[in-house]
């Protein structure tokens, strides 16, 4: 967990003094509010039991944007609580703690490996209490037949997953958003970043330099390339690239290469795992500007970076 030290520090500041070392704004009665509620949450932390965890729907009074300020200045008080999945901020401060470095493209896939244990280990503690709220007596959970455990598993099992479900899959993809702009930031472009207008990409990074300025759209995707990359990119304006952490090579056949291609992206980004699962002949199809269309994700920050000074250019020999 976070230093004693640390948080003892924290609680020793007046309430506008913690809630403005937050973030919240500086001198005003919503940084004393905040500031009072995050130090009743670090108090109830720090008195737990050794091995502990504070349930989070039982920390009453602190508001979720107060807790994910506090998980984003101190991250390892996620390991002392159960049953809240912070935002994408907060994450990133999270899976950068726990990494140990900064997020950048070389560590790409190494952040969403991280993120993924996360989101287990808040799922895990949410799941437990679902099972003993729906089967639990007297803080036993009762015994199932067979008929039971199907009655349970078809009714309100599949009601509680399909909800999850649905959560996690919008989560995901903010999540891994904000892994990649983490990544262009690293490669110090975060003047360069803008959100993705009117369903056009989800990032765009612009070219100031450059008069007109370029902008290129930047299309991120989870694990499964599917359809989905390739109905993105055609609704992005080019210059245009994807992002994902993919982990099937063949997703990326011959076909499937012919059809991004013709979406008229200049690369597509991917683990190192699963660029090196690609033939030769479909590893080495070029871009409409002569360069490598499969590029590994390591290499994904030095290209932003490329972008930013030279435009398109970058995705060429």
């Amino acid at each position: 967990m976070t230093g004693y030290a640390e948080l003892s520090n924290f609680l020793a500041l007046n309430d506008l003094a913690a809630g403005e070392r937050l973030g919240w704004p500086k001198g005003t009665k919503q940084a004393a509010n905040r500031g009072k509620q995050a130090k009743g949450f670090v108090a109830a932390v720090v008195g737990l039991a050794n091995g502990e965890k504070l349930a989070l729907h039982d920390a009453r009074g602190v508001t979720k944007d107060n807790l994910d300020s506090l998980f984003e200045h101190f991250p390892r008080l996620l390991l002392s609580t159960e049953g809240y999945l912070p935002r994408s901020l907060a994450m990133m401060a999270i899976v950068a703690d726990r990494l140990g470095v900064p997020i950048k493209s070389e560590n790409l896939s190494a952040a969403n490996e991280v993120c993924s244990e996360v989101v287990n280990e808040v799922m895990g503690p949410r799941l437990r209490r679902f099972v003993r709220e729906t089967l639990g007596s007297d803080g036993h959970v009762a015994p199932l037949g067979e008929d039971g455990l199907i009655s349970f598993l078809t009714g309100p099992y599949a009601q509680f997953a399909k909800a999850e479900a649905n959560g996690l899959v919008s989560r995901a993809g903010s999540l891994n958003e904000a892994l990649v702009r983490e990544a262009i930031k690293a490669a110090g472009l975060l003047d360069a970043i803008q959100t993705g207008t009117e369903g056009n990409a989800d990032i765009q990074i612009v070219t100031k330099s450059m008069n007109p300025p370029q902008i290129l759209s930047i299309e991120v995707k989870s694990y499964g390339a599917r359809e989905r990359l390739i109905r993105g990119l055609h609704d992005c304006k080019a210059p245009k690239v994807g992002v994902g952490f993919f982990n099937k090579s063949s997703e990326f056949n011959s076909d499937r290469t012919s059809l991004l291609l013709a979406t008229n992206a200049s690369a597509i980004y991917l683990p190192e795992l699963t660029l090196s699962g690609l033939d030769g002949v479909t590893r080495a199809r070029q871009n409409s500007h002569g360069g490598q269309f499969y590029r590994p994700l390591g290499r994904f920050g030095s290209d932003m970076k490329q972008f930013a000074h030279i435009g398109v250019k970058a995705f060429a020999p």
